[in-house]
């Protein structure tokens, strides 16, 4: 028993130092459960995930999933909303509502034994499927050219689009120790896809003839 252990903690060690450095994603922080548990308790399930999820939360478990299965989460919908405070100037406030699916997990393991101390898992989540749109529009007479005297006809115009999906594929590995220890890790590989476009209208006419205008439209995809 001590020998499987210290073995199990080398290896555990040396998969460790292999680990390259990694640069943090803007998303840090998980506002999405993943398996029925998971849902149910809020994402409490770290020490306490008994099934095919825990190749998520806690691989090492997985070493005490008792059958083979696999998990399919269905889709569950909600109401996003995101406000901007002042986003389209002072008092001017952007809001974006939506209709969104919360992200589906498959995942499921596999022994080549009935008995066998070695768990396999695989895992396939969609991390980040989010989508906004904002736009404001203001219309007044306003005196925003200070070198023409008085109040002009005053238009703006902002608005923004922004789009990210994100879906993760992992594979997991349990050695259950004993009854209570499992130790066990999860390697995940990603693919993401962001798109945003932004732009504004201003248009401000001074008289019959004075006419002022400015647009701007900016956009990147990776």
């Amino acid at each position: 028993m001590r020998n499987q252990l210290q073995s199990a903690l080398a290896v555990s060690a040396l998969l460790l130092s292999t680990v390259p450095s990694a640069n943090a994603q803007d998303t840090n922080q998980w506002y999405n459960q993943y398996g029925s548990r998971s849902s149910l308790m809020g994402g409490a399930v770290v020490g306490g995930v008994r099934d095919t999820s825990a190749g998520v939360y806690n691989p090492g478990a997985l070493g005490f999933v008792e059958n083979e299965s696999l998990s399919v989460s269905a889709n569950a919908y909600g109401i996003s909303k995101i406000t901007l405070e002042n986003g389209s100037g002072t008092g001017e406030d952007l809001e974006s509502q939506s209709i969104k699916a919360v992200p589906t997990l498959v995942s499921g393991i596999h022994r080549f034994e009935d008995d066998s101390v070695h768990t396999f898992g695989y895992t396939l989540l969609a991390r980040i499927d989010a989508s906004q749109n904002y736009t404001g529009r203001t219309d007044r007479f306003q005196d925003v050219i200070q070198e023409i005297p008085g109040d002009e006809e005053f238009t703006g115009q902002v608005s923004a689009d922004q789009s990210i999906r994100e879906y993760w594929l992992g594979g997991s590995y349990a050695y259950r120790l004993s009854d209570n220890i499992s130790l066990g890790t999860t390697l995940f590989g990603a693919i993401r896809q962001q798109k945003a476009t932004d732009s504004y209208f201003v248009r401000a006419i001074y008289d019959e003839a004075g006419l002022t205008t400015v647009t701007s439209t900016n956009s990147f995809e990776y």
